[in-house]
């Protein structure tokens, strides 16, 4: 059973869902990856997930406009491009 607390099994949780992901790149991944950008606990491996969500389209609206707010510079870069090639600017992601 997954220890929600324990950061070395999100961690490795992650990089599984990750793996999957890059393989069968797929809109139904969102969840998955949504939970994992949620629990996952380091900021590379939030961005690899964003990145995975971003090149399928699915980056969901709540997520643009929190990771234009992260700890991380690249994610931030990162959310702000996908928003602008979407038409939606942090105000608009926030609202949707």
């Amino acid at each position: 059973m997954l220890a929600w607390d324990d950061r070395d099994e999100l961690h490795n949780l992650g990089i599984g869902l990750r793996s999957i992901a890059e393989t069968q790149q797929r809109p139904e991944s969102i969840g998955a990856l949504s939970a994992a950008y949620e629990r996952g606990p380091c900021s590379l491996c939030r961005e690899h997930t964003v990145e995975l969500l971003a090149a399928v389209q699915t980056l969901p609206a709540w997520l643009v406009a929190e990771c234009q707010h992260d700890a991380s510079k690249q994610l931030r870069e990162l959310a702000r491009e996908y928003a602008a090639a979407q038409g939606k600017g942090e105000k608009a992601a926030r609202s949707t």
